[in-house]
């Protein structure tokens, strides 16, 4: 089968199963559209996991290096979010242990529609001072939502969960 042939029937299934279900694909998108997650705070005593609890517990927030040697004064930190059928909010946060404040970060991608949202996959290469870190543990945050069943579901730490809450990743930062 020609390839321009087989991207028109994958559309045509895609526009059928919208069609069918009673909902177009820019509504769904649209709903993206209207969550707005709470900032998250330094004092908030639960985070969700890395994980995605709706789909076996599958890892969606990445951190490219979880030990980071600092050699000099500035370090890059590799930050993504893969969660297929999901959306990813465009902006985390970093915690800076020397400045007890969080500092936000921004994903790369487009967001859709001009929401504050990104579809699927986020991700960015993050560069910063040592001197606004502390040596040992730091924490960094990213959300993401997926509309189940008409609820959206973002960052639950069980299925049974009724909390959105951002995902929290540790790394740690080393010294010479």
């Amino acid at each position: 089968m020609p390839i321009k042939k087989l991207i028109k029937v994958i559309f045509l299934l895609i526009f059928i199963l919208f069609f069918v279900s009673g909902c177009s694909i820019i509504d769904y998108l649209d709903k993206a559209g209207q969550f707005e997650p709470p900032l998250p705070e330094p004092k908030e005593k639960k985070f969700a996991t890395a994980n995605n609890v709706f789909d076996d517990d599958r890892q969606i927030f990445f951190l490219d290096n979880y030990g980071v040697y600092i050699e000099d004064f500035n370090f890059k930190l590799g930050v993504k979010v893969n969660h297929t059928n999901g959306f990813v909010f465009y902006k985390g946060y970093i915690y800076s242990s020397k400045n007890k404040e969080w500092k936000e970060y921004f994903f790369d991608q487009e967001t859709i529609n001009d929401s504050e949202w990104i579809n699927s996959y986020a991700s960015t290469e993050l560069n910063f001072s040592s001197d606004d870190f502390e040596t040992g543990k730091n924490y960094i945050v990213a959300f993401s939502c997926q509309l189940i069943e008409d609820e959206w579901k973002c960052g639950r730490t069980n299925v049974k969960d009724k909390k959105d809450r951002w995902m929290l990743q540790s790394f740690y930062l080393y010294r010479p």
